[in-house]
């Protein structure tokens, strides 16, 4: 009886352990892919703020044009 006891309960701490050995791996593959899209983001943002940039360029650019057009249209 008490070495069947110690049999269930060595059989529960060998389940235990792999599940914990499960647990770390699942764990660094996660902490790994969170990396990987925090890099993602930052080279997103990146490429927003450039185009964000374009933008105000296009922007100021169309409507220095129509100004212009505007100055035409009032001259003519």
């Amino acid at each position: 009886m008490v070495m069947e006891n110690f049999e269930i309960l060595e059989e529960r701490l060998e389940e235990l352990l792999r599940f914990c050995d499960d647990t770390e791996k699942e764990n660094n593959l996660i902490k790994e892919q969170l990396a990987l899209k925090e890099v993602e983001i930052k080279e997103l943002r990146e490429r927003l703020l450039k185009v964000e940039g374009e933008k105000l360029k296009v922007k100021e650019k169309v409507e220095g044009l129509i100004s212009r057009l505007d100055g035409l249209t009032c001259n003519a």
